[in-house]
């Protein structure tokens, strides 16, 4: 197989492309905003379409609105009123959901990555990024984050790793926050879920305790009116999330997977416009520095990892 790599202006950001010439697909990768993938086209019956909702200009990357396919580290999703406590010390993150008074989405998605490696490896193209975070206000623990791009063609894989830099074990949990669109509006496309339970939360999106079997979606059915800003816990080792557009025939799947299966949540929300769906996986759960949740207590120069792939069919 043969691929095109490339690097493009982006206004004051650098986007790096990577053509697959058998299939016509594409992807497209922002090192200085997290690490981002912010275009993945797809030659679907000779008409180019996107099935990842990118930023299309560089000031809305820049802003970041509804984090499109932000990098969530070093905790993904809310920590309520931004409190914790960790080996008996409490602190304080920054509140960056004011109306809501919670911390959201850990603080690295704008940070600026190093491409270590870009190039074929066997039969696809890998890209390998690096990030050195010392830590930021409420979170004083240094962590490296690797991020492995694999493209094949028709599939993408994201390998995930974070590594602690500090002599004493620090809490962990990260996630991304893709938006995936077919060729037509959400409402119009069949989600297909594996057994995942739901979980309550209350007012402020922080979970309640409760949890509950949640099933509506364990054969395809269209999303119609349905409205998600909703967290699910994966009760099996099974974990692929399918959307289907039956109009043009096109499949797109989620698998979240790698070593230990370690995406043990997912996160899906349906955004105004319905023009996209997020699926977030998540290896915690919301305020996990909190509910403890899928939390990590990552020793000392330990890695945690996980990995998602995107099949596009």
């Amino acid at each position: 197989m043969s691929y095109a790599y490339s690097e493009e202006q982006f206004g004051s950001y650098t986007k790096l492309l990577v053509l697959h010439e058998e299939s016509g697909n594409e992807i497209g990768i922002v090192p200085e905003m997290g690490a981002r993938l912010n275009r993945f086209l797809v030659n679907l019956h000779g008409e180019t379409v996107p099935a990842v909702d990118g930023y299309k200009t560089p000031l809305e990357l820049g802003k970041q609105a509804s984090a499109k396919s932000s990098l969530l580290a070093p905790f993904p999703n809310r920590v309520a009123d931004g409190k914790f406590t960790y080996r008996n010390e409490s602190y304080q993150l920054e509140i960056n959901k004011k109306k809501e008074h919670n911390a959201i989405h850990g603080f690295i998605s704008d940070q600026v990555f190093t491409v270590v490696s870009a190039d074929v490896v066997e039969d696809f193209y890998e890209i390998v990024l690096e990030h050195v975070s010392e830590g930021a206000k409420g979170y004083p623990f240094a962590f490296k984050t690797t991020v492995t791009y694999r493209f094949g063609g028709v599939w993408l894989s994201v390998d995930t790793a974070v590594t602690n830099l500090e002599k004493t074990s620090i809490p962990i949990g990260f996630g991304w926050h893709p938006y995936f669109q077919l060729t037509v509006p959400i409402d119009e496309v069949q989600l297909t879920l594996p057994p995942v339970e739901r979980i309550d939360v209350d007012a402020r999106l922080i979970p309640t305790g409760v949890t509950e079997v949640y099933e509506k979606f364990q054969q395809p059915t269209y999303i119609g009116e349905t409205e998600f800003d909703t967290g699910f816990h994966f009760l099996s080792d099974q974990r692929e999330i399918q959307l289907y557009d039956d109009s043009h025939g096109m499949y797109l799947t989620i698998w979240m997977e790698g070593e230990g299966n370690n995406y043990e949540y997912v996160q899906l929300y349906t955004p105004p416009g319905r023009k996209s769906i997020a699926i977030e996986p998540m290896t915690c759960a919301a305020d996990a520095f909190n509910n403890g949740m899928g939390l990590k207590k990552l020793a000392a120069h330990d890695t945690f990892k996980a990995q998602f792939t995107i099949m596009v069919s």
